[in-house]
């Protein structure tokens, strides 16, 4: 963009914050500055560097940035028994408002992971139906490949990536990615594929994982009245 703006003679650019990226640091400035344009920078550094927080980590450190989200009762839980959903009770913790508010955060991230439990047992979309806009890419974390075809995520047209441990496979939008089981792995498979950030939406499990190992930059945590 500095040459375009040189082209255009725009005589003061002002920066909020630079990138960093070391591919480019710098040097769009530089030649600003060298054709006589007047540059001011790091003005609201701080707020610029937070709404782009997913673009600074995702060039910085190789990963994509991380946000954990979960309901959980006003006692503390955060699913019922996989005997009650399966006996057809409700695993709904939160309201309307809640789940309108998820669905956004949906729309703001590239990504959603859950684990196979969640597949399986909660059977979500992992969609954006409750608002416009684009449904993220849903990501898989099982040992078995899963291939249940009557699972909302993988009957549907939305591209689905199912990490396990035996399987390398495509099957229109689904693929299955074979790993060695570790959760930075996922993250930097992501990355290859241009993924700058990832809700986590599982259960206690993946969420446990993922903050036992430190992967995680934000958390939201639901509290609804049920018991």
């Amino acid at each position: 963009c500095s040459d375009l703006i040189i082209r255009s003679e725009i005589p003061h650019v002002v920066i909020g914050a630079i990138d960093d990226n070391e591919k480019v640091a710098g040097k769009g400035i530089e030649k600003l500055k060298k054709a006589g344009v007047k540059v001011e920078i790091n003005i609201l550094k701080k707020e610029c560097i937070e709404l782009n927080k997913r673009f600074y980590k995702f060039h910085n450190k190789g990963l994509p940035f991380v946000i954990l989200k979960w309901a959980e009762s006003s006692d503390g839980f955060i699913s019922r028994t996989k005997e009650d959903v399966l006996n057809g009770k409700k695993n709904w913790i939160t309201g309307e408002e809640s789940q309108l508010f998820v669905h956004k955060q949906r729309a703001m991230e590239q990504a959603i992971l859950i684990g196979v439990n969640t597949a399986i047992y909660d059977n979500p979309a992992l969609t954006t139906r409750l608002v416009d806009g684009n449904s993220p890419l849903r990501v898989i974390v099982c040992t078995e490949p899963l291939k249940d075809y009557s699972l909302k995520i993988l009957n549907d047209q939305n591209p689905t990536l199912i990490f396990n441990r035996k399987l390398d496979d495509k099957l229109k939008n689904k693929e299955w990615v074979k790993f060695d089981g570790d959760l930075k792995t996922v993250l930097k498979e992501l990355v290859k594929r241009g993924v700058q950030s990832v809700l986590i939406e599982g259960g206690s499990n993946i969420l446990n994982q993922f903050i036992s190992l430190n992967l995680w930059d934000e958390a939201y945590n639901f509290i609804g009245d049920v018991k």
